[in-house]
């Protein structure tokens, strides 16, 4: 069970607990495949620097608020609830596979490969950005019982509301194949190649709305459709 610090600041954790498992299997020349799960808790504890320094809560574009899209953990321009200083993840698998046959004797190539993974894999690596967040537009001295502005001193403020790693979006899993031929010239070999990517189309939404409302969590982009692509590679 790893864990790890992340930089020096007084009450800033970062903690990860994961179990990983990989195997692969090659009977004959012409077959091979493989398999690997990864499960995984991600725990993040900022709420010593809170304690201190509530304002990498607070938007930069406020009085004196340090938040920006550029802060570790949760990048926004929107106010955070100090509450929400530890978040952890929950426990999440990912799950990859791929598998390749060549047909003798008329040198038929075939392969595919699988993944299935809780959140797109291009989000920045945070809780708080991986999972689902909410955000309304407060304006505070009207919408709530302060009767003044929030922290940032701002009239009208972006506020998260949803809390880091309590939901997710559908996993998003994937089938691409490839089937190939080897045209042989003497020495030289010609494959000629047609890949298929995301063989099942798919349409698992990627991007939900954050903005609270009668929209909250519609999709705003799902994954690519089915997608053919013809190619060839020439070796000599």
């Amino acid at each position: 069970m790893p864990s790890d610090s992340c930089g020096n600041s007084r009450g800033s954790r970062l903690s990860q607990s994961s179990h990983s498992h990989w195997a692969s299997a090659q009977q004959r020349p012409s077959t091979a495949s493989s398999t690997a799960s990864c499960s995984g808790n991600v725990v993040e504890d900022e709420c010593g620097v809170a304690a201190e320094h509530p304002d990498i809560y607070i938007s930069s574009l406020g009085w004196g608020g340090s938040l920006t899209f550029f802060s570790p953990f949760i990048p926004s321009l929107g106010q955070w609830p100090v509450e929400f200083c530890h978040r952890e993840s929950g426990w999440l698998t990912n799950v990859k596979g791929l598998a390749s046959y060549t047909v003798p004797k008329i040198d038929l190539l075939l392969s595919t490969a699988f993944h299935s993974v809780p959140y797109p894999g291009n989000n920045f690596p945070a809780v708080a950005s991986q999972s689902l967040g909410g955000q309304v537009l407060l304006a505070p001295q009207v919408q709530t019982t302060l009767g003044r502005p929030l922290s940032s001193g701002l009239p009208i403020e972006f506020f998260n509301i949803a809390q880091p790693g309590a939901k997710y979006g559908d996993r998003l899993s994937q089938v691409d194949l490839r089937i190939g031929k080897n045209l042989r010239h003497g020495r030289a070999i010609t494959l000629i190649s047609l890949d298929v990517f995301n063989l099942f189309n798919s349409n698992t939404p990627d991007v939900y709305q954050p903005s609270y409302g009668t929209t909250y969590l519609n999709p705003l982009s799902i994954t690519v459709a089915r997608l053919f692509k013809i190619s060839a590679q020439f070796d000599f």
